[in-house]
């Protein structure tokens, strides 16, 4: 229904202008007016602000955790090396499973979207 929608908003404006009077750019304007409809449907249809936000929280948490690791601070002060690397990969899988459920949230339609937040 969503890409009905907008195929159908691009030719509103598309038979709008072809059946305005004759002008030089007539073409250019169809062109136009397509090009913005599409982009502005795809822009909220992807969702790039938000997967971008989420990928960028994610990178910075397993960079905090990264260098808790290397300074010795905790969580990962223990004197056990092998100790801190199992917590270390343990919290980073974490993150990503983390990331990949909000990816999968982010492409379910919004109807799915409510049941799963």
């Amino acid at each position: 229904m969503q890409w009905t929608l907008f195929i159908t908003s691009a030719a509103i404006s598309a038979v709008t202008a072809w059946f305005d009077p004759p002008q030089p750019a007539k073409g250019t304007l169809i062109v136009l007016g397509f090009t913005v409809t599409v982009v502005t449907a795809a822009a909220g249809y992807f969702k790039p602000r938000e997967r971008a936000f989420n990928l960028q929280q994610t990178a910075d948490s397993i960079e905090q955790h990264a260098t808790a690791i290397e300074l010795g601070i905790p969580p990962y002060s223990e004197d056990n090396e092998t100790a801190n690397l199992k917590s270390f990969a343990t919290t980073v899988e974490a993150l990503r499973a983390e990331q990949r459920m909000r990816e999968q949230q982010l492409d379910q339609p919004q109807q799915g979207q409510q049941a799963v937040i």
